[in-house]
């Protein structure tokens, strides 16, 4: 299956910085670079035009600040980005990180030299902010059940799809631990990860699959799902891509 493709982009004046942001995103295979971005002018235009999915930003870029940015990104219609915050000025503007927190509620909040705190910090960011995304930006869907019942739920609560005793029904499993039996082929639940931006894995030809984001623990042969409420067996051919 095709990953999910999420964007994000580096709003900061500084080279160093956003190099060094970029090469350790490089890691996450299903991320894609909208740009390096000194400018505010650029910046706030890609922003609102492609909307990326992660925003870092630098208080002080050159021609203004990212708060400014933000206040934009509030008033776009259906967007919410995950947003890392930085700067250098806390000492001198002990403001800045009582608004970025308080009134702007941006995601994380860190204060410079940030490489280290990166290494340590950005896999479990990316995690939350693909969690967040799903959650923020998705509409809900309409799903038909066996019986003919329709339901509205939303794409990113579904933790895994699993093989129903009837060889035609699929059995889809949300994070509020509702189960729901669907008529459908495989190719069908395929389809509606792929338009709704779900990171599937395929645990198991014809049995199982899981959305990654709701991974949390792994002891081969299975992976635990949503707080390990569900436990997934992993095929042997399949355990190489998992580790990938």
């Amino acid at each position: 299956m095709k990953k999910s493709n999420y964007s994000y982009v580096v709003v900061e004046d500084i080279q160093e910085v956003c190099d060094e942001v970029s090469n350790r995103m490089s890691v996450f295979k299903n991320w894609t670079c909208l740009g390096l971005i000194a400018f505010f002018d650029e910046a706030l235009q890609l922003i609102l035009t492609q909307k990326p999915d992660l925003l870092f930003l630098d208080y002080s870029i050159r021609g203004g600040n990212s708060f400014d940015i933000i206040e934009a990104v509030n008033r776009a219609e259906n967007y919410e980005p995950y947003i890392v915050f930085f700067t250098a000025y806390q000492n001198d503007q002990p403001e800045i990180p009582e608004n970025a927190v308080n009134k702007y509620k941006v995601n994380k909040y860190m204060v410079k030299p940030i490489f280290e705190k990166l290494t340590t910090h950005l896999r479990e960011y990316i995690v939350e902010a693909e969690k967040w995304i799903c959650q923020k930006n998705m509409r809900d869907i309409w799903i038909e059940t066996f019986d003919k019942k329709t339901l509205k739920i939303k794409p990113a609560s579904i933790v895994c799809i699993s093989q129903s005793p009837n060889s035609r029904h699929k059995i889809i499993h949300t994070q509020d631990d509702l189960t729901i039996e669907i008529k459908a082929s495989w190719d069908d639940c395929m389809s509606i990860a792929q338009a709704n931006r779900i990171d599937v894995f395929v645990a198991n030809s014809r049995e199982c699959i899981f959305n990654k984001v709701y991974i949390s623990k792994i002891q081969k042969p299975f992976v635990y799902l949503n707080d390990d409420k569900i436990k997934v067996e992993i095929s042997k051919n399949n355990w190489h891509l998992l580790e990938n």
